[in-house]
């Protein structure tokens, strides 16, 4: 059950070989699943700071493996994060390090 005042961050990559073909469905069902919390989409469009309060503000990140999490590193200590691959054996480990290290609750699914 999200928390009270939880703040749903997906990031839309737009094109490309790692881009979510049902962008549209996923919002749906999580929006479906949990009515209770806003929802942002972030496109890597948005000015500097507006990309920085995004992430800041997020209780829950979802989003495809990539660049455009690159500013996970603003967000809160506890942020849940689902980063899911849409590519066959690509490991990051690293990267799991790098978010314990800044108390990031780290999901990876398929």
């Amino acid at each position: 059950m999200p928390p009270p005042g939880c703040r749903i961050l997906v990031i839309n990559r737009g094109g490309g070989s790692r881009r979510v073909s049902n962008h549209g469905s996923m919002l749906t069902g999580i929006m479906d699943q949990h009515p209770e919390c806003e929802l942002a989409v972030h496109s890597g469009k948005e000015p500097l700071k507006s990309q920085l309060e995004l992430f800041r503000k997020a209780t829950t990140i979802v989003a495809p493996h990539g660049a455009g999490l690159s500013n996970i590193y603003i967000s809160r200590p506890g942020t849940g994060v689902l980063e899911f691959l849409v590519m066959n054996g690509v490991s990051i480990p690293h990267v799991w390090h790098r978010l314990c290290t800044l108390s990031v609750a780290f999901l990876n699914g398929p």
